[in-house]
């Protein structure tokens, strides 16, 4: 038995809670008690008087959380609220885990299904300019580069061309304003800087901070706001044009001889688009009174001088994609491809861009095995912690019922692991049992077997605590008592 190494012979509170003071001497608990004045004999009512160096470490936790001590009745108020507490807490960490961790089985199983059905599906490849080749109906992959049906049009300014996607960007110089706060005065150089000093109250005092506001000129794509004061100066005109950037798509768009309608095209964010050039002829299909004043630079269309840009003038920048290399699988139809329904009710239809054959395509979807490892571990590790919130309370109110000590005499080390492995595979036995009733099984044994260790280990160390046929023990439980 490991015995504390400084715990030399004192008065020290009575573990059992019946008196103020308890003698300790060095090895055992005495039967020497003290309550103020007033000393006398009283024998432990345990079955042991022996230092517990174990339950001195558990009994760290007791006063982190303002536990009781050995007597579970001599607790105060504020001592069984932190137990409610951190059995709340626990218990609700514990669920909350358990519950995403059987959302995450019921996702896996699923998709786990979806995969072998994709896999069972008989999946043809042809040519986008000869998609005759596999009747209507039939599962088709086809790649190959995907172009807009018509023109798409700027309803703004009129700008048309084919793409896939055009996006615009409008943008206005403007002044803008620029301020930064000090601890001193800032220098002031230039005639487009202010500096302002500001006085924050304080409790003790005024605290002095100065403001310096610089001004200066620049492309934008939003309004830009001026202080009130200076408003007059630094005006900026309205937008005449929607700010910001704006998309346009066409209708539809081809694939060879295949047609499809845009919202089968994959997601092209508007950052992704390269610049596209405009033409002089672009020019043409502006408004007469800005025909004149426009010009056209790369990818952009200036409003006023490319040169020498005043406050006001617009540019309007251009992206997008004229064509697309794409790999789809899908249902054949009279005209292009659609999503093919599964036994399971959902759709399977994949578009990615680039070139990729069946196998690369069809398992696009597929989950990694070591991302559900590692969703299981981070699972787990919420559920053990949730469990060691919940082994204090279990532990000491546990002494005034029959129940809780066989599963928490085996003490925290054993535990936390076999509670949580038994709770967590007891999760996946029900998760797994209706679509894989192999893995439910094996969960369910592990969750038993955990249970069994758990009960023994308890029961041989609540055996141990008997007393030895020489009148002693060989264990007791030191409750709430605290090392000096």
């Amino acid at each position: 038995m490991n015995q504390p190494p400084h715990a030399p012979p004192s008065w020290r509170p009575d573990p059992s809670g019946k008196h103020a003071l308890r003698y300790y001497d060095g090895t055992l608990w005495t039967e020497h008690v003290s309550d103020g004045q007033t000393q006398g004999i009283d024998p432990l009512p345990w079955s042991s008087q022996r230092f517990d160096w174990n339950d001195v470490l558990m009994g760290r936790e007791y006063r982190l959380f303002g536990a009781m001590v050995a007597n579970p009745h001599s607790g105060t108020v504020i001592q069984h609220v932190s137990f409610v507490v951190l059995l709340l807490i626990g218990a609700t960490l514990v669920g909350a885990s358990l519950l995403g961790a059987s959302c995450h089985a019921h996702g896996r199983v699923a998709a786990v299904g979806r995969e072998a059905m994709i896999a069972g599906l008989r999946i043809e490849t042809i040519s986008a300019d000869a998609p005759d080749a596999v009747p209507p109906g039939r599962l088709a992959h086809v790649k190959g580069v995907a172009r807009p049906q018509g023109p798409v049009t700027d309803d703004q300014t009129g700008v048309s061309m084919n793409a896939l996607v055009l996006a615009r960007t409008t943008s206005m110089y403007q002044w803008i304003e620029t301020c930064t706060t000090h601890d001193y005065r800032p220098t002031a150089v230039g005639r487009d800087v202010y500096v302002e000093r500001n006085i924050r109250w304080r409790r003790r005092g005024d605290m002095v901070r100065w403001t310096m506001c610089t001004y200066t000129k620049g492309w934008k794509d939003e309004p830009q706001a001026i202080h009130p004061d200076r408003v007059d100066r630094y005006r900026n005109p309205p937008f005449r044009h929607e700010a910001g950037t704006q998309r346009y798509e066409p209708m539809r768009w081809t694939l060879g001889k295949l047609e499809f309608p845009f919202d089968d095209l994959p997601e092209l964010p508007n950052e992704q688009l390269p610049p596209i050039a405009l033409a002089p002829e672009h020019l043409a299909t502006l408004a007469p009174e800005l025909r004149d004043r426009s010009r056209t630079e790369g990818n952009a269309l200036y409003i006023g001088d490319t040169k020498a840009p005043k406050v006001g003038d617009v540019r309007m920048a251009y992206t997008g994609l004229t064509q697309l290399t794409l790999t789809l699988i899908g249902e054949r139809t009279a005209q292009g491809l659609k999503p093919h329904r599964l036994p399971d009710g959902t759709e399977f239809f994949q578009v990615r861009e680039g070139t990729f054959s069946v196998e690369e395509l069809a398992g696009a979807r597929r989950q990694d095995a070591g991302e559900a490892i590692w969703a299981h571990a981070w699972f787990a590790s919420f559920v053990a912690f949730g469990v060691g919130l919940l082994f204090p309370p279990l532990r000491s109110w546990g002494r005034a019922l029959p129940g809780p000590p066989l599963l928490t005499g085996a003490g925290a080390l054993l535990f936390v692991p076999l509670a949580t492995t038994a709770l967590y595979a007891t999760t996946l036995a029900r998760a797994w049992w209706a679509p894989d009733r192999n893995s439910a099984v094996l969960a369910a044994v592990v969750a038993v077997c955990a249970c069994v260790l758990l009960l023994s280990a308890s029961a041989a160390r609540l055996l141990l605590r008997r007393p030895g046929n020489d009148g002693r023990v060989t264990h007791i439980t030191a409750g709430g008592v605290r090392l000096r």
